[in-house]
């Protein structure tokens, strides 16, 4: 299973299509993006960004548990973080969404 940071989601999938897929359920298409009324004849771009995350990023790079305190960081000082490898183990259903940008 492969990870691809698509815009501000992390996504585990097993290629770039099933990912951008994902991406597109999760936000609603293009509801989330943002253009301004365009006038007769005016054009705009909408850019999407898809990286594959390496192996060594998919085991180093952490991510916190939560926004806001659950169950595993409750009582702590501190958030708990865990890999994307670490998530990955902890699904079966794929393609999903493992983290957003706050």
């Amino acid at each position: 299973m492969n990870v691809y940071k698509v815009n501000e989601y992390w996504i585990a999938a097993k290629d770039a299509d099933a990912a951008f897929g994902q991406y597109l359920e999760e936000t609603d298409s293009l509801d989330n993006m943002i253009v301004a009324d365009l006038v007769e004849g005016e054009e705009t771009e909408i850019t999407v960004s898809i990286k594959r995350l390496t192996t060594k990023e998919i085991e180093t790079q952490t991510v916190p548990c939560c926004e806001d305190g659950c169950d595993r960081c409750d009582g702590l000082n501190e958030q708990l973080f865990d890999t994307y490898q670490e998530l990955l183990t902890q699904r079966t259903d794929f393609p999903c969404v493992l983290a957003k940008e706050l």
